[in-house]
């Protein structure tokens, strides 16, 4: 039903089936009526049909969130190679996914456009801006304290520690 509603053939997706289901990894459950299925699975199961139907332009709206990490490999290495044959609108709040895929960032905020452009690390750090407000706390149960910390070699006396998105730092 997912492949008609995407306006593929029958036939198109009847020769696809077997590939389908397999990446999928529902073979032991599909003949199981979809409205049993958990999120999870049908979001398997509807990237599955997507990305072997050979799309134009595939969106893929936070589909590395869901399943095990091997589902998540798998999907990647798939979306990766799809890459080359057709457009990928990836949408995600994962940004080391959209530093690793993208090549081109759209920074929104409330339906807004505050970024577009092919700088992606400037488009993750206005992401991560959003957040600067927010107090951070971590805590330690055992006791532990954390001493002597340096970046970089340059000795940190204040309880933050500063650095650039993307830059190496020991």
């Amino acid at each position: 039903n997912n492949a008609a509603v995407l306006g593929i053939s029958h036939q198109e997706t009847k020769k696809k089936l077997d590939e389908i289901i397999a990446f999928s990894e529902l073979e032991e459950f599909i003949d199981t009526p979809v409205q049993y299925y958990s999120s999870g699975m049908k979001v398997k199961l509807g990237f599955s049909v997507a990305a072997h139907l050979e799309p134009d332009i595939l969106i893929l709206d936070e589909v590395l969130a869901v399943g095990d990490a091997g589902f998540r490999i798998k999907s990647f290495n798939k979306m990766m190679e799809l890459m080359k044959s057709c457009a990928v609108l990836f949408v995600s709040h994962a940004m080391p996914n959209v530093a690793r895929v993208c090549n081109k960032v759209i920074y929104m905020e409330h339906g807004k456009n505050l970024y577009c452009g092919n700088d992606v690390h400037k488009g993750i750090e206005m992401y991560f801006d959003q957040f600067a407000s927010e107090k951070s706390k971590i805590e330690f149960n055992d006791g532990a304290i954390i001493e002597n910390i340096s970046v970089n070699n340059i000795p940190q006396s204040e309880n933050k520690i500063n650095t650039t998105y993307g830059e190496d730092f020991k």
